[in-house]
């Protein structure tokens, strides 16, 4: 009698077991390759107004005026009367007119404001977030381009479960980034900060527009942690990497004694 009880339960088990690997990475893969196709296709398809000042920088970085480079709209800063904008331009740049462009370049912005952050209200030189080899002419633009080409990668590869592995690795990365330039690095080059990276923040502030001021950096490291959850778990049963590559290696299995011990 007790034979067919320890069978039935041991099914159970496997069972329980067998849709716990399978599906669960399934759920995260399918997160996962939906926000970040969904945010690589917004880089390269949505629109973004960019100040004369930042208009300056992505002249410096040569994206204006060269037919080869990122489209962008300088009417854009025709719907201005300039009165405000024209004083504050600096004659020695490309262009100070404000101007349309793919929203990918606000990221290349960013790497170039962490690498170059200027000086405090003290005049002292801020701590630079991004190296500045990595940030002199155009290596902010393709470092951004290359940001949204993975994310569109690696999210398909979520979908279909093919290279998973790599392709969660990639995205924990791009997250990883994202968290330091936006959040954390920001926290620390201020100085003072909760438990020497975290932003002194309430514990339930809100910003302006009343939404929580830790919105965004939860939910960034929330995609980081499912993003390595999957890198460890693997794409599970229901994945192109099951079908081509097979099943790994199974655990091995306690001999007949040490069951019954």
């Amino acid at each position: 009698m007790i034979e067919p009880i320890r069978w039935w339960r041991e099914g159970c088990m496997r069972v329980r077991d067998s849709i716990g690997l399978n599906l669960s990475p399934l759920f995260l893969r399918v997160m996962l390759g939906v926000t970040f196709m969904w945010a690589g296709a917004g880089k390269f398809l949505a629109e973004h107004t960019y100040t004369p000042e930042q208009a300056a920088i992505l002249a410096q970085m040569g994206v204006i005026g060269d037919g080869s480079s990122v489209p962008v709209d300088p009417g854009a800063g025709e719907q201005s009367d300039g009165s405000d904008a024209a004083p504050q331009a600096d004659e020695s740049q490309p262009t100070a007119a404000a101007l349309t462009g793919k929203r990918v370049l606000g990221l290349a912005i960013i790497i170039h404001h962490a690498a170059n952050p200027g000086f405090d209200e003290d005049g002292a030189e801020r701590m630079p977030l991004w190296p500045a080899q990595l940030a002199t002419g155009k290596r902010p633009v393709y470092l951004a381009y290359a940001a949204g080409i993975v994310e569109l990668v690696a999210g398909l590869a979520m979908i279909i479960g093919l290279f998973t592995r790599l392709g969660a690795l990639s995205l924990a990365g791009v997250m990883g980034s994202a968290m330091w330039l936006t959040q954390i690095g920001p926290a620390v080059q201020a100085g003072g900060a909760t438990l020497g990276f975290l932003p002194t923040w309430g514990a339930f502030e809100t910003n302006a527009l009343g939404q929580p001021v830790w919105m965004p950096l939860l939910w960034q490291f929330s995609l980081f942690a499912a993003s390595l959850a999957v890198f460890f778990l693997g794409a599970g049963g229901l994945s192109l990497d099951r079908i081509i590559f097979g099943r790994g290696p199974a655990p091995a299995r306690p001999a007949s004694g040490e069951q019954d011990s």
